[in-house]
């Protein structure tokens, strides 16, 4: 996302002005009778406890009332880290955004760069206001009265039904999992845009939930945007965090979801197949970044800076709810590999499974196992009386392997 700052200069006039005559620097006064001192004291308690009660009877507090304007507030979890002046100022950003606001207001005066983490959360935290051009940036105007500029992608009238497509698609999958747990829940919405979305990148509305939920074709952040979306409106935690690739490739978005109180790394991208993969018939459902932890992501993504400036994010250190624990492939650290290849082979065996799927809780594990892959396979083969067999073993991200038997 750019960022373009345009500040204007600071003009400074009116209430709290300083023109720089010498006349308003403390030079004394002459000599009266002194007062009591104490009795100064308490004038200027009385006075100030009167000007604060009339000052909140007339502008009152409202922060918590203007927030209710935002849905799922309560789960959003950055929008909860802002202070009470940035909360005004985000508040005071969504309803203009929402209205189609040429100009945004700001209720009080910020830097650009306090400003900055600000517009990203409008992005990540809101994925709803899907009608900004968050690519093309923001204008940003100091001065007296500061505000801001957005460019819009739709007409009020294309966004409100557009809205209103995705939010069809989101009820159908409230009543499709009336009744399950919040973990059959987030498996449902993963499986969903496994199903019907597909990834590519150079699609329009790629980048954000309307391509992912009405196109059917969107890349990370429309897939991690939509998933929030999903998951919040359905009573579940979610963020959305955004990083640049270590390595210098391409960056990435994936979320964080809070599943029984367990913070858990959910990268519903890695579960959406391409055109090709699928016309080829090399697809199929895949789960390696389902509720695991950060490790992998952690290796490969930097996280945006500006999040950070807003609070800490959540670890994901545990995987008591991930796809692949509880006997479904986990490899735990330490573990030979082909004690649980050899337990997935029975199930294979006895039609359970299509496939062996495993995933390595560290790099160094799975690094030891890609390169002596095929010896701990045919190793587990020969033992079950299957060395003959042929086998194809895909390499994926999260430090998952899928190996198939023919």
């Amino acid at each position: 996302m750019n960022y373009n700052f345009e500040n204007t200069p600071y003009e400074p006039n009116g209430f709290g002005s300083y023109g720089g005559d010498e006349q308003f620097l403390y030079q004394g006064s002459p000599k009266k009778k002194k007062s009591s001192p104490w009795l100064l004291i308490a004038i200027c308690a009385i006075s100030a406890i009167l000007l604060i009660t009339g000052a909140l009877l007339l502008f009152g507090d409202n922060s918590d009332e203007k927030s209710s304007d935002i849905p799922f507030f309560e789960l959003r979890y950055f929008l909860n880290e802002l202070s009470e002046k940035e909360l005004e100022i985000f508040c005071a950003v969504y309803g203009g955004l929402m209205s189609f606001e040429e100009e945004i207001a700001l209720p009080h005066s910020i830097s650009p760069e306090d400003f900055s983490p600000i517009a990203m959360l409008l992005c990540y935290e809101c994925p709803e206001l899907f009608q900004c051009d968050y690519s093309a940036g923001y204008t940003y105007y100091s001065g007296s009265v500061p505000h801001v500029k957005f460019s819009y992608l739709y007409s009020k009238d294309e966004y409100t039904s557009m809205r209103r497509q995705c939010e069809d698609i989101i009820n159908s999958f409230i009543t499709a999992t009336d009744g399950f747990s919040d973990l059959e829940k987030e498996k449902y919405v993963y499986d969903w845009f496994g199903q019907n979305c597909r990834y590519d990148k150079y699609k329009t509305d790629a980048d954000n939930p309307y391509g992912a939920f009405i196109n059917g074709y969107a890349k990370c952040d429309g897939i991690s945007l939509a998933t929030k979306w999903a998951m919040e409106s359905m009573g579940i935690q979610c963020l959305c965090i955004g990083g640049s690739a270590i390595d210098g490739g391409a960056g990435h978005a994936w979320n964080i979801v809070n599943i029984g109180g367990n913070f858990y790394l959910l990268d519903t991208t890695f579960g959406v197949p391409t055109d090709e993969s699928v016309a080829d018939e090399t697809s199929f459902q895949t789960y390696a970044g389902f509720n695991t932890t950060d490790t992998w992501v952690n290796e490969n993504y930097t996280v945006t800076p500006l999040f950070l400036q807003v609070a800490r994010i959540p670890k994901c250190t545990i995987a008591t709810d991930s796809y692949y624990s509880a006997g479904k492939g986990l490899v735990p650290s330490g573990t030979d590999p082909a004690t649980v290849i050899d337990e997935k082979l029975i199930d294979l065996k006895n039609g359970k499974t299509e496939r062996i799927e495993l995933q390595f809780e560290n790099s160094a594990d799975y690094a030891a196992f890609v390169s002596n892959s095929k010896d701990i396979i045919y190793g587990v083969l020969a033992k079950h009386g299957l060395a003959s067999s042929s086998i194809e073993t895909y390499l994926l991200d999260y430090y998952a392997v899928i190996i198939s038997v023919y």
